[in-house]
């Protein structure tokens, strides 16, 4: 699968799954798409996009300028300063520490939503058995292609 086919089947379930009533949106990637490779080594997937409605200035298929955890600003904070954004930016830190080589792995590695699709909090998911279900055949599918030697959950559910 490649990256215009993942996004065609998210914009897909995004109607079919009821999500276009409440118009939240969705969001895929938070790196560059070119992240969206087989020579990707990690892969970090976030929970689901938070709030309830998509920023303009933030892309709902992928970030332009690198990694959303470095050059975003997200809850009116400055741009890499939200405390989730610092906590991946030291988890990177450390793993690229760990890792041999002169890397530096907040750059390299795919980073996006399990759930593409954005709610206030994941107890107000439309069709939550039916989103989760179609996120993990989706993930089963890219996973599949991109075979990362690591992978990275992180969120409360």
């Amino acid at each position: 699968m490649d990256f215009n086919q993942a996004l065609e089947k998210i914009d897909q379930a995004y109607y079919s799954l009821g999500h276009s009533q409440y118009g939240r949106g969705y969001r895929f990637l938070l790196t560059i798409k070119e992240n969206f490779s087989s020579d990707t080594d990690i892969v970090l997937l976030s929970q689901n996009p938070g709030g309830d409605s998509p920023n303009g200035n933030h892309p709902y298929d992928y970030c332009r300028n690198g990694p959303a955890h470095l050059t975003e600003s997200w809850k009116n904070n400055p741009p890499a300063k939200d405390p989730l954004q610092i906590q991946v930016q030291r988890l990177f830190r450390k793993l690229s520490n760990h890792i041999p080589g002169n890397h530096d792995l907040i750059y390299e590695s795919l980073m996006a939503y399990f759930i593409p699709f954005r709610t206030p909090e994941i107890s107000k998911l439309p069709a939550k058995k039916a989103s989760i279900e179609f996120s993990l055949n989706l993930w089963k599918e890219i996973l599949s292609f991109i075979q990362p030697k690591l992978i990275i959950c992180n969120g409360k559910t």
